[in-house]
Formats: structure tokens, C-alpha cells, sequence
């Protein structure tokens, strides 16, 4: 008997449209759904456009501009979905319920593996793997100049087109320079966000164009769960499961300024909204305001 059924997302290999990918499969989904971009790369058929508002539980909205044809192939299982088809899909393709009971698969948390039957009913073992991790760098968009003790919200750019709830880790190297950049999370718009840097120098710093400030990753524990995949409902109503470990930052010995005895001068900074002048006693603060 298959283990009780948990809501957390699965990773699997399969091939779409014969196109060799890894996919979540997420019980607590009702509906599965591919990334355009993704669509993009592969051979399908034509795309049914049918814009639809999708509300998740925090109020991110999951573009969904139509629907297609998927195949779905996973060892000698041939299968078929109608999956939606998302703009802002954090990963390439997501198996719902849809898919899962029309198919007869059966997971089993237990034994990290779920079962597919073949044509002829043979079963197929399909072993859980670990998700790769996209990591994207993060550049400056401008040539920034940061006056002593002061801080500065800069534009970013990266690959990323539109995502919500992106790990941003700074780039160890700004360290050394005594530039301090909060880790964060970041929602990106058009392949470009804002993260807060901190001169803790007594001179200013100029950082160019392109410099890399950090790095963004895919949150791999991210799932999407759905209510009703009813054709006569406008909004379908997500909930976005963002599992995240706590995590706890170490600077390395040449960046131990933030450990120092004498940081008094930390305390000088003044941590402002230039639109609203609304203080904020850090810089994540202030970030979290700006979202």
C-alpha cells in the first residue's frame, strides 16, 4: 500500500515531448503546469490561449495564458495532461493531480519512489531525485558610488524574467571591501530587482557597471497547491508552500568587521525610504518595505 499521501512536492525525471527535464509532482495540486519558456525550447503542439487569474495565498498572482498537450514520458509509461500553461512558473513543468490519479501513479514518501503502470500494466519504479539548483548571478545594472558610511538601493539584473520569493546570497568578495549586502529574498520584474548595499568604509566606494553583487537561486522546496480545477471558475486559488530552512550566516575572518568590538560606527548609518523617509533600524527592513 502506498504511504499516506503528504503535500510536500516530489522530484522526478521524465521526458516532455520528448525533451529530457526533471518535474515536480505535487499531490497537493489540482492541476498541472508547464512554464512557457520552458514550452519554448520543446517541439508541441499548438497553445489554447485562455487567460486565466490565478490568486495564490499571499496574493502572487500565476499568469496563466492558455492550456496544451503535454506527453509525458517516463520509462516504458507513455501518459498525456492537459497542463496550463504559466508565465512566471518558478520551475519548468509541475504534475498535479490531473495527472496523478488519471494515471494511477502511487507515491510512496517512504521508499522515495512513486509507480506508474505501462500500457500492459507493468509497473514502473520511478526513484525520487534531488532538484539541480539554478544559481543566477546578480549585476549591476548602473556604476554606483557609495559615500562613507552610507548606504545605497541598486538596481540588479539577472536571467530571470518574473519570479517571486528568489534567494539572493551576496558575493563573499564585497566582504574584504567592507561592503556589507544583506541575503534576502527578491522578487524580480522583467529580469530586474533592488538590494540595499552598505559602505562601512570611511571613503567612498564605486562599484561599475556588470559587477557582480551576488548570486539568486530557486528556492528547492518551493510547491504550488491548488483547490479546483472547475472549468467554470475564473480564479483558481494557489497556495504557495515555501519550505524554507533557517539559515545562519558566518562571515569569513577578513569580512569579521560586522563581529567587531568597535562597530560603532554601524550605528551611524541612516536607514531611510527616499520615497517615503520612513526609518528602518536594518537594512533588511528596508527591503521588506520596499517589496
Amino acid at each position: 500500500m502506498p504511504s499516506p499521501i503528504t503535500s510536500f512536492p516530489v522530484y522526478i525525471k521524465i521526458r516532455v515531448n520528448d525533451q529530457p527535464t526533471e518535474t515536480i509532482v505535487d499531490t497537493g495540486s489540482a492541476i498541472s503546469i508547464i512554464r512557457l519558456d520552458f514550452l519554448k525550447t520543446i517541439h508541441h503542439n499548438n497553445l489554447i490561449y485562455q487567460t486565466r487569474t490565478c490568486q495564490t495565498a499571499n496574493s502572487t498572482p500565476l499568469n496563466i495564458i492558455g492550456h496544451i498537450k503535454l506527453e509525458i514520458k517516463i520509462k516504458a509509461a507513455s501518459t498525456y495532461v492537459i497542463a496550463y500553461v504559466a508565465t512566471n512558473l518558478i520551475t519548468s513543468i509541475l504534475l498535479g493531480n490531473d495527472w496523478i490519479n488519471s494515471n494511477h501513479v502511487h507515491l510512496f514518501g517512504d521508499q522515495n519512489q512513486l509507480t506508474i503502470p505501462d500500457q500492459h500494466g507493468q509497473l514502473n519504479i520511478i526513484p525520487y531525485i534531488e532538484p539541480t539548483c539554478i544559481n543566477y548571478p546578480a549585476l549591476l545594472i548602473h556604476q554606483i558610488t557609495i559615500p562613507p558610511y552610507s548606504q545605497a538601493l541598486v538596481d540588479i539584473t539577472c536571467k530571470v524574467n518574473d519570479a517571486n520569493d528568489l534567494i539572493f546570497e551576496p558575493y563573499e568578495h564585497h566582504i574584504s571591501q567592507f561592503i556589507l549586502i544583506p541575503h534576502t529574498l527578491l522578487n524580480i520584474n522583467k529580469h530586474q530587482a533592488k538590494v540595499l548595499l552598505i559602505n562601512a568604509q570611511d571613503r567612498q566606494q564605486i562599484l561599475p557597471r556588470n559587477t557582480r553583487i551576488g548570486t539568486i537561486s530557486h528556492e528547492t522546496t518551493y510547491s504550488i497547491f491548488t483547490t479546483t480545477d472547475s472549468p467554470t471558475t475564473q480564479n483558481y486559488f494557489l497556495n504557495e508552500n515555501l519550505q524554507r530552512s533557517s539559515r545562519q550566516y558566518k562571515y569569513s575572518k577578513s569580512g569579521a568587521v560586522v563581529n567587531k568590538k568597535d562597530n560603532s560606527h554601524l550605528t551611524k548609518l541612516n536607514i531611510t525610504c527616499d520615497l517615503c523617509n520612513e526609518h528602518f533600524l536594518s537594512g533588511n527592513d528596508l527591503q521588506k518595505h520596499l517589496r
